[in-house]
């Protein structure tokens, strides 16, 4: 699955990112554009990587190391997690935005 920062998504293991074109005219193609979930199952890693789908200079979390354990606010919900937690967020108001802040509230 996809990893943003320190956010594994569960679940879009059969969605991975598609080769890379042979040739530079390749045209543009959709990868799993399945629209908005209702609901994002993730896994906390510590060690942060760069998405394989959104460039990092549209990402807010990137590759990097994070805390071991962390208090994360996402969609006005507090999640306490660990290296290796799962946890589930459903967006606030029946729909995810384009933006979904993840806020760390530890100070890290």
């Amino acid at each position: 699955g996809d990893q943003i920062g320190p956010f594994l998504i569960e679940g879009d293991e059969d969605c991975e990112p598609p080769p890379e074109p042979e040739e530079p005219d390749c045209p543009d193609c959709e990868v799993c554009d399945t629209g908005r979930p209702e609901e994002l199952t993730l896994k906390y890693h510590f060690i942060g990587v760069n998405s394989e789908y959104q460039p990092e200079s549209k990402a807010s979390c990137r590759a990097g190391m994070y805390p071991a354990s962390a208090r994360i606010r996402v969609e006005e919900k507090i999640y306490d997690v660990s290296d290796g937690d799962t946890f589930t967020i459903t967006p606030e108001y029946g729909g995810f935005s384009a933006y979904t802040h993840f806020e760390f509230l530890d100070g890290d």
